[in-house]
């Protein structure tokens, strides 16, 4: 249940947008349980980091963990601006509320402009789609179709050039294995913690929220666990 493409430079996004999801969306759904969610999303935090000042030291160009230099355009803060903008837009046009659910595909905002770039590309798209389909309801649709494909190709083109980069680096040192190691154990101990903990209050597709390598998981992949019943 973990992204088989996953490798050392998107696992760093990906720890981000996991600890930031914990402690927006878990925290206080079981208040017993909210001491051990914030170590959890502590720990993939720091592992994070820690992956981070491994890659750099290890001389991996800051375009492989795409930032890009300063001065110049950012497709992903791009990206997650234009989705943002949208959002708002949408939600001040009648029907915002079914405009907005559509546009997010049920997701919250914050979750959505959070997702790692990958994603991001599909929720653009999506978006997009979405625009054609309810132009009838949004009276700027053409302008907002041109920001989105706009937005869009930019930052696909942006991420061809990273993974163009790092398909040219194969080798890893001992410092990035470690680091890459820790990593891999902090994010799997979190996924554990954080399904058995929405099992127990029955809000396990939640976890497509929190983990965005889980975003597409079927809800049948999702757990073995069998379900809570309704009654007893």
């Amino acid at each position: 249940m973990t992204d088989p493409c996953m490798d050392p430079y998107e696992a760093i996004a990906y720890g981000r947008f996991t600890a930031a999801q914990i402690n927006t969306l878990l925290l206080g759904l079981d208040f017993e349980l909210d001491g051990t969610l914030r170590l959890m999303a502590s720990r993939v935090a720091a592992a994070s980091e820690a992956l981070e000042a491994a890659l750099l030291r290890a001389g991996v160009p800051e375009l492989f963990l795409h930032r890009t230099p300063e001065g110049t355009p950012d497709a992903v803060q791009a990206a997650r601006e234009t989705l943002r903008a949208l959002v708002h837009y949408a939600e001040s046009c009648r029907d915002g509320y079914m405009i907005t659910s559509r546009l997010l595909q049920g997701e919250s905002l914050s979750t959505a402009v959070r997702r790692t770039p990958a994603k991001l590309l599909a929720r653009l798209e999506h978006a997009r789609e979405a625009i054609e389909k309810m132009k009838a309801m949004l009276p700027e649709h053409a302008s907002w179709s041109a920001r989105v494909d706009e937005t869009r190709a930019a930052l696909a083109a942006f991420d061809d050039e990273v993974h163009a980069g790092r398909s040219e680096r194969r080798s890893m040192t001992a410092d990035v294995a470690a680091a890459w190691n820790t990593w891999q154990r902090a994010y799997s101990s979190a996924k554990h913690v954080v399904l058995g903990a929405l099992a127990g209050i029955d809000k396990v597709p939640l976890i497509r929220e929190v983990f965005d390598d889980l975003a597409d998981e079927s809800p049948s992949r999702l757990s073995q666990l069998p379900s809570v019943p309704a009654m007893y």
